[in-house]
């Protein structure tokens, strides 16, 4: 990459971090590493006994711990356990009662554990469609690319009412890295101060249109547009 290319990403990327809005769990998994890795080192049976404490803090460990499993299961080539632990994180989505820790399992966990698992990207794909957490599961498909993943996230984006949720799936478009993204962000960033609010995710508005405006531009850096067919 060219020292221009690297001062456009690197702006782009504190662009990102200045409006990327708050309770954003991969921010946080710098801090959350020390209560995660001893409980990871106790093995498969400890991180689900957390999984079912009383207390939310113990439950977010656990999950944690258990998609690292997954993820160094698949790594050595256990595609059995892999799959397993994923389906464990899902089912214990489907019966979490804090909505914190249910974003958690689809913004981290399933993004660690559900690498080539079509289960884990139907679950996520269902649960953008249904409106649940959406942010959280475009961010682990825009991680994952799995087949479909543009249109599942580019069609949440056009039903979405919320601003918030809609500028997060503009950065999920983004980290997903398609050229069909482009036009996307484009037309967001043509409507971005005539139609949304003066803040979004507690940030102004001009500064979250900064950070639109330098993720635009390195997307379109690493989708150049086609040539076109009279050109050599």
């Amino acid at each position: 990459m060219s020292r221009r290319g690297l001062a456009v990403a690197a702006a782009a990327a504190l662009a990102a971090l200045a409006a990327g809005g708050c309770k954003r769990h991969w921010f946080y998994e710098w801090r959350d590493e020390p209560y995660v890795r001893p409980i990871f080192r106790k093995g498969e049976a400890a991180a689900l006994a957390y999984m079912d404490s009383v207390w939310v803090d113990d439950r977010e460990i656990g999950v944690r711990a258990l998609a690292v499993h997954a993820r160094e299961a698949r790594e050595r080539g256990d595609e059995a356990t892999a799959r397993r632990l994923a389906r464990r994180l899902m089912d214990h989505y489907e019966t979490e009662s804090c909505p914190e820790t249910r974003g958690l399992i689809l913004a981290l966990c399933l993004r660690e554990a559900g690498e080539g698992d079509a289960e884990v990207h139907a679950f996520l794909v269902a649960r953008l469609l249904a409106g649940e957490h959406p942010a959280a599961a475009a961010q682990s498909l825009a991680a994952l690319r799995p087949p479909g993943a543009f249109e599942a996230i580019e069609g949440a984006l056009r039903r979405s009412a919320s601003f918030e949720t809609r500028y997060e799936l503009l950065e999920a478009l983004w980290l997903l890295g398609e050229a069909r993204a482009v036009p996307v962000l484009e037309r967001a960033l043509a409507e971005f101060d005539s139609a949304w609010p003066e803040r979004i995710h507690h940030q102004r508005r001009a500064e979250c249109r900064r950070a639109l405006a330098g993720r635009l531009e390195t997307l379109r850096a690493a989708c150049p547009a086609p040539a076109s067919k009279g050109s050599k």
